[in-house]
């Protein structure tokens, strides 16, 4: 029987491998202007910028990938010994010095005709204020030191590396975050009667000296405790009867809502501009979700469905449309909602018996078909083609007019609990299951009495008129509607945020709008290279946890059901014991 042999790389060989890995991308971010862009956001006043950041993290990143056990299949990973510091550093340290080559190339030669980025003050910061040549020396040694670092976590224990390594991102995430955390916490402090002073955590556009150690502390306190003691608390939680473990459930939401309600008390009409942004992708992420999230159905064009809620609303409300009926929007909802059911079904029809990638080239073909029809000749007497429909006037509810950002909020947060709760039913229920058998494998579901059609035009119909009331909204929010708003970026976002919080998963459609949309949209300085953030935040995510941010139980166990029946019949085979030996 001709035995197969698995070579493994030597510890050498691996560190070779990344350095070189790192060294190419501590060159892209400067190359590109990733750098003179980010070095605008302060992490640490006085001490870390983000463009500079990037650098310690490439670094340390190398050091702890090399550091990594790799056991052969079937062996227990053994914990890296001292060497992994020496071949930690090695990688990072040639990481530093095809950085420290890439200066001192740029000093000598002129690049920025072919490289606009690569300009005089790059270098200078890069040199750090001293010549090229000794910039070669600190960026290896530097990298070395940093590259050991990054493997010493891989010597320490799993209860220590955790808490250090979700404390270093914490105060990032807080650092980054500072526009709206440090608005946030001045108007708590003005309401409570204090002074709004919060130099002690931000300082300069970030965290002060002061705040980054406060945080690093506060949250590795807390995350030490609950590596030490969260199995225990999650035992007891378990433990408790079912009824107390829903007024436990009831509680902590109840406490979300009074703090989502509260929220635009304590923000800015900007802030409250964002969350009213990220509140309309929920809805649209929610809607998505039930088509490819419950039903399995790659839809690419659902862009479709918000100019259909945008255009509908534009036409019933705006005395300027071409029907100009001006209608009260108590009856403008229900029409929307019908209106964008039946084209959600209309257009589920063809694609029946379609899957995978051919149901998604289609569906793109109708999104793109929509912007057709609505910039055409033909229909711009109805739609108004590339000029739009103008003139939508805002809902007033009590006299309350939800023009204004904050007002809008509100109506926004109570249509996405009504949608959000209406797909957590549906994903209890029994057209829920249908789903989800008809997602695992069409022709078994139907063998066992599922109606494929009926429940396909259901998700279709169900996304349609969700993802409407987006549409809605946004032209609410515009009082305008215009084609140029619905192009196929949309989708394209909607689908991300998704597949970033976990698709099934109510909490990670809410996560995942708030790290794509709400993000970016404080961080606009990165705007240029929100693209390029996607897709590598899209392509890390499926290589390091490809079932989300906040996955749904059922999608989690579908994704690791190899490692559950390994476990499994690892547990068998020792309660099994050895065989008797034969005599």
């Amino acid at each position: 029987m001709a035995v197969t042999e698995v070579k493994q790389r030597s510890p050498r060989q691996l560190a070779t491998k990344f350095g070189l890995i790192a060294g190419i991308a501590s060159i892209y971010f400067p190359v590109v202007g990733i750098t003179e862009r980010f070095n605008d956001r302060t992490i640490v006043d006085g001490v870390l910028q983000l463009g500079n950041a990037i650098f310690f993290v490439i670094a340390l990143a190398a050091g702890y990938i090399v550091a990594k056990p790799r056991p052969l299949p079937g062996e227990e990973p053994e914990p890296p010994g001292p060497n992994a510091l020496l071949y930690g550093a090695l990688a990072s340290a040639i990481a530093g010095l095809m950085t420290g080559l890439f200066v001192l190339l740029a000093d000598s030669v002129n690049l920025r005709p072919v490289l606009i980025s690569v300009t005089g003050g790059l270098i200078e910061r890069l040199s750090y204020g001293g010549s090229a040549a000794s910039a070669v020396l600190i960026m290896i040694m530097g990298g070395a030191a940093l590259g050991a670092l990054g493997a010493g976590l891989q010597l320490i224990s799993t209860k220590l590396r955790r808490p250090v390594v979700i404390a270093l991102g914490t105060a990032l995430l807080i650092s980054l975050t500072e526009p709206l955390l440090n608005a946030i916490l001045r108007e708590v402090l003005s309401q409570m009667g204090l002074k709004n002073n919060t130099s002690w955590l931000y300082e300069g556009g970030g965290l002060s000296v002061t705040g980054a150690i406060l945080v690093l502390i506060l949250t590795f306190a807390g995350m030490s405790w609950w590596t030490t003691r969260g199995s225990g608390v999650k035992a007891a939680y378990k433990q408790r009867p079912e009824q107390q473990r829903k007024m436990i459930k009831g509680g902590a939401l109840l406490l979300a809502g009074l703090f989502l309600v509260y929220l635009p008390q304590i923000l800015t009409s900007f802030l409250a501009e964002i969350l009213g942004t990220v509140g309309l992708y929920i809805l649209l992420g929610l809607g998505l979700n039930i088509v490819v999230g419950y039903a399995g159905l790659l839809d690419l064009g659902y862009v479709a469905f918000l100019a259909v809620g945008g255009y509908s609303t534009a036409l019933f409300v705006s005395e300027r449309s071409s029907l100009g009926w001006a209608l009260p929007y108590w009856q403008v909802v229900p029409l929307t909602i019908i209106i964008a059911t039946v084209i959600g079904v209309m257009i589920g029809a063809p694609v029946l018996r379609l899957r995978g990638d051919y149901l998604a080239i289609v569906t793109l073909g109708f999104g793109e078909i929509a912007r057709v029809i609505v910039l055409s000749d033909w229909a711009a007497p109805t739609l108004g083609g590339a000029q739009g429909i103008l003139g939508i006037t805002a809902p007033e509810v009590f006299g309350v007019d939800l023009r204004d950002p904050q007002n809008l909020y509100y109506a926004i947060l109570a249509c996405v609990a009504i949608v959000a709760f209406i797909s957590w039913r549906l994903s209890r229920s029994r057209v829920g299951r249908a789903w989800n058998a008809m997602r695992e494998d069409e022709q078994v579901a139907e063998a066992m009495g599922v109606s494929i059609i009926g429940y396909k035009l259901l998700a279709f119909g169900t996304g349609a008129a969700l993802g409407s009331l987006s549409g809605m909204f946004f032209a609410i929010k515009l009082g305008s509607v215009f084609p140029s708003s619905f192009n196929i970026l949309v989708s394209i976002n909607v689908l991300a945020l998704i597949i970033l919080g976990g698709m099934g998963s109510i909490p990670g459609v809410i996560v995942g709008s708030f790290v794509l949309v709400g993000l970016p949209e404080l961080l606009r300085e990165f705007g240029e290279f929100r693209l390029l953030i996607f897709g590598t935040v899209l392509v890390s995510l499926m290589l390091l946890k490809p079932e989300g941010l906040i996955p749904s139980r059922r999608r989690q166990a579908e994704l690791h059901i190899e490692e559950v029946e390994e476990e499994l019949f690892e547990k068998r085979a020792d309660s099994d014991g050895p065989e008797p030996a034969v005599t």
